[in-house]
């Protein structure tokens, strides 16, 4: 069977993550796979390097509005009018990209497609993507459309549009599938859209890699004492990630736990990142504190932390961090944001709080801090988690189920 993914994205990270754990734990050998996307991508060449299963990678050239408004925007004068551009501009593209995309699919010719959304609306050509496979597929299912972040309102002046769009995706999709229950809810804001199935499928990673590692070299190639105590945030570097929340928990846990240290890492602005090293530095615990950018050792950190913090305060989907730690048999504190409470559990593998609480969030991380057993039950406990719930082949699986079954079955 021939099955074609299409997604729009114009940034490297989870979507091409999700796509390669996919594909490369897909459980029927004979089927064949075709991705396409946009060709100004940048990850792109993450997929080609990561994919280990034979797939197409198919780089469109249709123009992106926003491909289109951000160039727009740069001409001096008539940049000034980029808003009203865009506004006017928005809905006769996505009538191209419907023409555009139906002549792509009549000529892959795929016998199952699955559209592939950061969130929805999200991407305007994945959806005219849905409405472009139910122009051509004939006898073949509906296509199937997965978003991975919360699905948005439209703003006042979108809604007949928007309207009239997401009832014909919706009259096209044989489902809407995301990543977590409360992410699939979240389509209750597109009215619209409702006429299709909703369902949900957690992602899944692949196994760990089991190798132990030297915890106290790789703290002290952090510019940290070997034996510290330690503990780790991963996460883009913006307010939705709760690092004031986590800063002022942190400077309670030093309370208790003087020698321990905070490592921070994650992709993001460098105003951004430089106002939360102001907030160190104004509570005083810039010498327990360790600020990075992106790493791609984030495994070998897993392995080395005491504990994995995850301060979210708003707008998480799922929480891919809490996933990898379990993987590790690291312990986790996180707080009870969007589908982190449906990764964690009841307190299998870590601990939960309010996302407003910093003093509870404080007590939990000093009690794992203190407490060598409890952080190893955690930690098994997490794993075991993990094994039963977030693994790719799992989901690979789900999804396969899903794609797969014949149209009248949903």
């Amino acid at each position: 069977m021939k099955i074609l993914f299409f997604t729009e994205n114009n940034h490297s990270g989870g979507l091409d993550s999700f796509l390669v754990y996919l594909i490369n734990h897909w459980p029927d050998s004979d089927d064949q796979f075709t991705v396409v996307c946009n060709a100004s991508h940048p990850g792109l060449t993450v997929l080609r390097s990561r994919l280990k299963r034979p797939c197409r990678i198919v780089a469109h050239a249709i123009p992106m509005h926003w491909e289109w408004m951000n160039k727009f925007a740069s001409i001096p004068v008539l940049g000034r009018l980029a808003k009203l551009v865009s506004l006017i501009s928005r809905y006769p593209f996505f009538l191209f990209y419907i023409v555009a995309i139906r002549r792509l699919l009549l000529t892959e010719a795929p016998d199952r497609v699955m559209i592939v959304n950061g969130g929805y609306p999200a991407g305007d050509s994945n959806r005219a993507a849905a409405i472009a496979w139910g122009m051509v597929r004939g006898a073949r299912p509906k296509s199937v459309h997965n978003f991975h972040n919360f699905a948005t309102p439209p703003r006042i002046w979108e809604r007949l549009p928007e309207a009239i769009i997401d009832r014909a995706v919706a009259a096209n999709t044989l489902a809407f599938v995301s990543v977590s229950e409360v992410c699939a809810t979240s389509l209750e804001n597109r009215p619209a859209a409702a006429n299709a199935p909703v369902t949900h499928i957690h992602n899944g990673i692949p196994d760990p890699d089991p190798s132990p590692i030297d915890s106290c070299q790789v703290k002290r190639s952090l510019d940290l004492p070997g034996d510290a105590p330690l503990c780790l945030m991963l996460g883009t570097y913006e307010p939705r990630k709760g690092h004031d929340f986590l800063m002022r928990a942190f400077g309670q846990v030093l309370l208790t736990h003087p020698q321990a240290k905070l490592v921070v890492c994650g992709y993001g602005s460098d105003s951004y990142r430089q106002g939360v090293r102001q907030l160190v530095e104004s509570l005083g615990i810039s010498h327990s504190v360790r600020l990075f950018g992106f790493r791609d050792d984030v495994a070998d950190l897993i392995k080395a932390a005491d504990v994995v913090l995850v301060p979210s305060q708003a707008f998480e989907s799922f929480g891919f961090m809490i996933v990898e730690a379990m993987s590790l048999m690291t312990p986790v504190v996180a707080t009870r944001v969007g589908g982190i409470p449906e990764v964690l559990g009841n307190d299998e593998g870590g601990f939960l709080v309010d996302q407003n609480d910093v003093k509870a969030f404080a007590e939990q991380t000093s009690l794992l801090l203190g407490n060598a057993e409890i952080r190893k039950k955690m930690g098994a406990e997490g794993h075991h988690r993990f094994t039963q719930n977030f693994t790719a082949r799992r989901m690979a699986g789900e999804y396969k189920l899903l794609i797969k079954q014949p149209a009248q079955s949903i």
